[in-house]
């Protein structure tokens, strides 16, 4: 992580800071969507090892920070990053859909496509890397944008196809 003192949520809400002062975006409400998208991993002490290893960053931590050019100069700052699994296993999945559905209902953004396709891509003692990851795209003098990654070997590499092909259609 680098720092040595303070907490997994102190640290990175330090670092979006900084990032948002560079790129020159408003983080109004990226604080709190850091916090929520943390959970209880935001209280974690920066001397402990991480509480479940996420593969968000090559530090096992659960978010991710990266600034993208578009050809026209114009800069947006990502947020992309895991919920804490509720049991510390990356097949329990409740978390980060209750907090899909907390988001989604604050900004009134429907989810019966996601609903329609969840069954494919949310693991099910699988093995998978992960269940879903969100990210969120802060650009100059607009809210921010909501993305979310799906899994799809959630159910098993041998399904990855057939699952991504249903999913289309």
């Amino acid at each position: 992580m680098g720092a040595a003192g303070g907490t997994l949520g102190e640290y990175t809400r330090n670092q979006l800071s900084s990032l948002h002062d560079v790129v020159g975006t408003a983080g109004d409400d990226s604080a709190q969507l850091l916090g929520e998208l943390l959970g209880t991993a935001a209280g974690r002490s920066l001397a402990e090892p991480p509480g479940w290893p996420s593969d968000i960053a090559d530090d096992s931590t659960p978010v991710e920070f990266s600034i993208a050019f578009n050809d026209n100069g114009e800069r947006h700052l990502r947020i992309l990053g895991e919920t804490s699994p509720g049991t510390g296993s990356h097949t329990d999945h409740r978390n980060a859909e209750r907090l899909l559905e907390k988001i989604a209902g604050a900004r009134g953004l429907p989810l019966d496509r996601f609903r329609a396709i969840r069954d494919l891509f949310l693991p099910a003692d699988s093995g998978a890397l992960f269940a879903l990851w969100f990210s969120f795209i802060f650009r100059p003098d607009t809210p921010p944008d909501l993305k979310v990654y799906l899994n799809p070997a959630a159910r098993g590499p041998e399904h990855d196809r057939g699952s991504v092909a249903e999913g289309l259609s």
